[in-house]
């Protein structure tokens, strides 16, 4: 029988986790307790219970995002992104860990509705994000040949810098740093739910290659994604982080594409890999555009007004 963790008044959960600010410089234990609207990381149980200051406090109402990901020290873990920086966390186990990221989108959801005066969906929060430097296509170890595509980067500089990328199951999302869940100025499904200058939505069948190379990951743009057609090369942490950006997207599509079999509905959107279609040396993916066949989604804003 499972023993039944009885919480103090106003506690959702508590117990020993590790993480901290990230990118993590080393793998630090912290005492975490939730509540309804704030996780408070103390330096042990002990000190929480004598009523010490915690060391860290997140506020879940202004967070960016709550999501799985592959951390560099962590691994599997939990971020939970604020407008500015970006928390890492894991518990003890991946069951722990997984517990972890229930509870806290959990809390997040009612803390960012009951701050913002609207209805909160657990759909305006991403799949996964991560924080990435958008910028020209990168010297590589290995230089593979490269298509006859433009750099969108080099072309749009309002697109390099430090960015958010985003995956939706039916989007991928570029969003600025250093902004929170709004009210105004949002489309009208929330979803994503900041204001429409600070972010670029692409829907999926406008992506039409997507791959990994050392720590970059790349995606190929349609002509018919707001970007135009052409590259965007994305830096992330690490090589490790990169090959999980990939995986993840490319584990979107495939789930995407067969939910879409199942129903009978539209045309399939699917990973295909081919030597032509990536770089050599890449674990890339890819799928065709389908931009002339599957119903458009509401109109994004275009690189240049972002």
């Amino acid at each position: 029988m499972v023993d039944v963790v009885q919480e103090e008044e106003g506690v959702l959960k508590s117990g020993l986790v590790y993480g901290g600010l990230s990118p993590l410089k080393s793998k630090k234990s912290f005492y975490c307790v939730l509540r309804e609207r704030v996780i408070e990381l103390h330096e042990s149980e002990k000190s929480q219970k004598k009523n010490k200051t915690p060391k860290l406090i997140i506020d879940l109402a202004i967070c960016f995002n709550v999501n799985r990901k592959v951390d560099t020290k962590l691994k599997e873990c939990v971020s939970i992104m604020m407008p500015d920086e970006c928390y890492v966390l894991r518990g003890e186990t991946d069951e722990q860990t997984e517990d972890w990221y229930d509870a806290f989108i959990s809390a997040a959801i009612p803390a960012r509705a009951l701050h913002l005066g609207r209805p909160v969906s657990r759909d305006e929060f991403f799949e996964c994000a991560w924080e990435v430097t958008l910028m020209k296509y990168p010297k590589l170890k290995k230089a593979p040949p490269r298509a006859d595509l433009e750099d969108l980067c080099a072309k749009n500089p309002k697109l390099l810098g430090d960015k958010r990328l985003c995956f939706y199951p039916h989007a991928v999302v570029i969003c600025e740093r250093g902004i929170e869940p709004a009210t105004t100025g949002i489309p009208t499904s929330c979803i994503p739910p900041f204001k429409k200058e600070d972010f670029i939505e692409v829907q999926l069948m406008y992506v039409a290659n997507f791959g990994k190379q050392e720590k970059y990951f790349f995606m190929r743009m349609g002509r018919s994604a707001p970007t135009g057609s052409g590259e965007i090369w994305a830096m992330a942490e690490s090589g490790e982080v990169a090959t999980d950006m990939h995986n993840k997207l490319n584990k979107i599509v495939e789930r995407e594409s067969e939910k879409k079999r199942q129903l009978g509905v539209g045309p399939l959107v699917h990973p295909r890999t081919t030597s032509s279609s990536r770089h050599p040396g890449s674990s890339g993916s890819s799928h065709r555009e389908r931009s002339n066949t599957q119903p458009q989604r509401q109109r994004t804003p275009s690189i240049d007004n972002m």
